[in-house]
């Protein structure tokens, strides 16, 4: 190399070192937009839901005392009395949801005085319907003033949701931009870096034969791909220790449903940025189209709980009932854990929200002719016959539905078809018509012909319903803040804990303490975790100790590695204190595992 191109090169290194320091500090400010604008966006939709809840309450009183007034059926007036008590618990959750903006308070105050108003009216026509009869209470409630009064309220609320509908549309593009703001910065990080290898690479190539260039880049090309694997595996660190710090917290301030609300959030976000991660950066993903499912080996009810947890909060707040119907044995089936939740939790809060207050929600998991089945079922509403071939319409019927005063049917049903299709699987749904409920049938094919009575390897959930009686445990990993909060969050759970930070010292450790459980990391320096599993397997005092492998990386070669060298688990960063405690109450060894080859 001559030096001219030395110093272009040189020159070339400098700036694309530039490049990336400019592009770092432009993605972490990019990621604190994201997560500020997310959080006044979520702000806006609550207060959103929180108007229309105090409209629709109004309107269930009136409707309350309008079917008694018409009826005579006193029966009509506890939906009447139940809506008087929530109308003014909605407009204090109001109050304190727009304490950021003096004007919406105004409309708020504005609408309290004139709600007050209403309630009195309708007071005044039960006490007509009473002493009058339901004739003159009729005629009152059918009055001008009281037809006034209800526009008067309408355009209040109209008001009051307009403004937040456009701070919503602001702040959701103000998220838009700051997300591709991040994207870009992080594609631009990505192609600067490659760049970078294909500019060491081809210089040095400069200097040899043609058949050394093309080998050359053949090498950059696997370097590539090797770095944007290692750059996905080095930002899931710092999620882990993020992770294990809010579970340490979990733990520890459980009495506190403000820190463990807040703590919740917070776990949200670093699943989301953990999808984010590895969607940006996998690049043969982004190459080919596909959507961002996560498919693995799991067991159809985590998916089934984890939705019963997302819709818990309608449920209880409309005091429901949720019967679920187990399966005899486990239903295994590839797919997206998250995806396949979201799909049963949006059939579950339907059932909720259109189902009259404390009914009967039934969840029905089985497995029919190589199928797993999960059918949601409700005593609501119903759907008329007309209906059910558009159910599943497409996502432009939802401004129709949303406009629709009763909330409508369809929204985020075609987002369940379409997941539901993606898994391979169908959606339909049944009714007699209106006022006799409804059910939606959805079919997952299995991962295998029948159900399966043991557990998957990739998840430990659900392995044990007890706590684990007290263990030896060493844990091994390179990331000290994660091994430290997660060696106390186990030593809390009653264990003997030790912590090793590196292979070598993993091994040591290993002969001297005895443990019964080793979790270990694969990236460790020195020894890496499959030689580290080597080795305790060669060795008759660990070759049948519980082996967990912890891993920022989600391949399924590195999957298939691991369980060739002995590890009996395989579980992927960042990861749950949950999935860890289910598997040492349990301790169970894969059959495979426990026989691997020295």
């Amino acid at each position: 190399m001559n030096r001219s191109t030395g110093r272009i090169v040189r020159i070339g290194l400098a700036l694309t070192l530039g490049v990336l320091a400019v592009n770092a500090i432009y993605s972490y400010w990019n990621i604190r937009q994201i997560a500020e604008h997310e959080r006044w966006v979520t702000h806006t939709q609550e207060f959103l839901a929180a108007t229309s809840g105090a409209f629709l309450t109004l309107r269930d009183a009136e409707n309350g005392l309008r079917g008694y007034i018409i009826t005579g059926d006193p029966t009509y007036l506890e939906p009447y009395h139940s809506a008087v008590v929530s109308v003014r618990d909605d407009i204090d959750r109001l109050r304190r949801l727009a304490g950021d903006s003096p004007a919406q308070r105004a409309r708020i105050d504005v609408a309290q005085e004139h709600i007050h108003t209403r309630l009195a009216l309708l007071k005044e026509c039960l006490r007509l319907g009473r002493e009058e009869g339901v004739e003159t209470a009729r005629r009152f409630l059918l009055g001008a003033a009281a037809r006034q009064q209800v526009g008067t309220l309408r355009v209040i609320f109209d008001a009051i949701e307009a403004e937040e509908n456009g701070l919503l549309r602001v702040r959701t593009a103000a998220a838009r931009r700051a997300y591709t703001g991040a994207v870009f910065s992080i594609v631009i990080s990505a192609a600067v870096s490659i760049a970078l290898i294909g500019l060491i690479n081809a210089t040095a190539g400069w200097s040899i034969a043609a058949r050394a260039r093309a080998e050359a880049l053949q090498e950059t090309d696997r370097r590539k791909d090797e770095f944007l694997a290692q750059l996905a595996h080095e930002l899931r660190n710092p999620l882990s220790a993020i992770r294990a710090a809010l579970e340490s917290l979990f733990l520890n301030m459980r009495a506190d449903p403000g820190v463990r609300g807040a703590g919740e959030a917070i776990d949200h976000q670093v699943q989301h940025v953990s999808r984010l991660i590895e969607d940006l950066l996998d690049a043969s993903r982004i190459a080919q189209g596909k959507l961002d499912l996560r498919c693995e080996l799991l067991d159809l009810m985590e998916a089934v709980d984890l939705a019963i947890e997302i819709s818990r909060p309608m449920i209880e707040a409309r005091g429901h009932q949720l019967l679920v119907e187990r399966p005899p044995a486990g239903l295994s089936l590839k797919g997206d854990r998250a995806r396949l939740a979201q799909i049963f939790a949006n059939l579950l809060v339907n059932a909720a929200k259109y189902s009259p207050r404390e009914s009967r929600i039934w969840l029905a998991a089985a497995w029919e002719d190589g199928q797993a089945v999960v059918r949601v079922r409700d005593e609501g509403q119903g759907i008329a016959p007309e209906m059910l071939p558009k159910l599943f319409g497409l996502y432009t019927q939802e401004e129709r539905v949303q406009d629709d005063a009763a909330g409508g049917l369809g929204i985020g049903l075609s987002l369940v078809r379409r997941l539901a299709e993606l898994h391979g699987g169908t959606v339909e749904a049944r009714s007699e018509g209106p006022g006799h409920g409804s059910e939606f049938t959805i079919r997952i094919p299995l991962a295998q012909a029948s159900p399966v009575s043991s557990e998957p390897a990739s998840r430990a959930e659900g392995l044990a319903a007890t706590p684990a009686r007290p263990r030896r445990i060493l844990l091994a990993d390179d990331n000290k803040e994660f091994a430290e909060m997660y060696a106390q969050m186990l030593g809390s759970r009653g264990h003997d804990v030790r912590v090793a930070h590196d292979g070598a010292s993993a091994i040591e450790m290993a002969r001297e303490f005895g443990p019964d459980v080793i979790l270990t990391d694969i990236g460790l320096p020195e020894l890496d975790g499959f030689e580290v599993a080597r080795w305790l397997r060669s060795q008759h005092e660990t070759s049948e100790v519980l082996l967990i492998a912890l891993s920022g990386r989600t391949g399924e070669e590195d999957r298939r590695r691991a369980m060739e060298v002995g590890f009996d688990h395989y579980l992927t960063k960042p990861v749950r204190f949950a999935e860890v405690e289910a598997l040492l109450a349990s301790q169970q060894r894969l059959p495979q595992a426990a026989g691997a080859p020295a």
